[in-house]
C-alpha cells in the first residue's frame, strides 16, 4: 500500500486503507476486507517486498507457469 503523498497531506487527507500484515488483509473503508498471500505496508522497502513475495516464485515462471504479482502503490511498482 502506497504512502500518503505530500500534496494529500497538505490537504490533511487520510489513507482509506488499511494494512493487517499479521493477518496478509488489507480493508477499504470501515467493512471490505481481502486477504492475499502477502500484505505489504507503505514502510516496506523493495527489495524486502521483492525478496518475500516475487524472488521465490521467480522459478515457478521459468518452468511455465503462469503467475501474478498484484500490486497496489503510487505508480504500481
Amino acid at each position: 500500500v502506497r504512502p500518503i503523498l505530500q500534496r494529500e497531506k497538505l490537504h490533511h487527507q487520510q489513507s482509506c486503507v488499511y494494512v493487517h500484515p499479521q493477518l496478509n488483509q488489507v480493508v477499504l473503508g470501515n467493512s471490505h476486507t481481502f486477504t492475499y498471500d502477502f500484505v505489504m505496508g507503505p514502510k516496506t522497502p523493495q527489495d524486502e517486498l521483492f525478496r518475500t513475495c516475487v524472488e521465490p516464485i521467480l522459478s515457478n515462471v521459468f518452468d511455465g507457469y503462469n503467475v501474478t504479482v498484484f500490486a497496489y502503490g503510487q505508480t504500481v511498482s
